[in-house]
């Protein structure tokens, strides 16, 4: 069993809408208590951490290289030359458009005219 989660289609979107809820704080838990106990909002949940932590690396990062995966996937590779640390994440095209919505991530990510497109070598 793999440890990647992968949404079912139908819930795909409504999944990545919660996480742009969640990462503009217009989702609070105690208010909505329902949605976050469903699956889908655990799946949010656990996308927008993950996303919080490579957004936090890609801030300290001393080199950030961007390459296209396989099904439409961006594979961000992080460098810290300090600790001498490499670190490589694949992000699906919608979390790599979530992480490029942030003005700092954009201009780090190098996306500039088309939200998103590879770098190219």
């Amino acid at each position: 069993m793999s440890d990647v989660y992968e949404p079912v289609e139908p819930v795909y979107e409504a999944v990545y809408e919660m996480v742009r809820s969640l990462r503009a704080n217009a989702l609070p838990r105690n208010r909505h208590f329902d949605v976050h106990a469903s699956a889908a909002g655990a799946a949010a949940r656990r996308i927008h951490r993950f996303l919080r932590g490579v957004e936090r690396d890609l801030r300290h990062a001393t080199t950030v290289r961007i390459d296209a995966g396989e099904g439409g996937q961006r594979v961000l590779t992080l460098e810290f030359a300090r600790v001498r640390l490499r670190r490589v994440v694949s992000l699906t095209s919608a979390e790599y458009s979530i992480l490029a919505e942030n003005a700092e991530n954009a201009a780090v990510l190098g996306v500039g005219g088309s939200l998103g497109a590879p770098a190219s070598d």
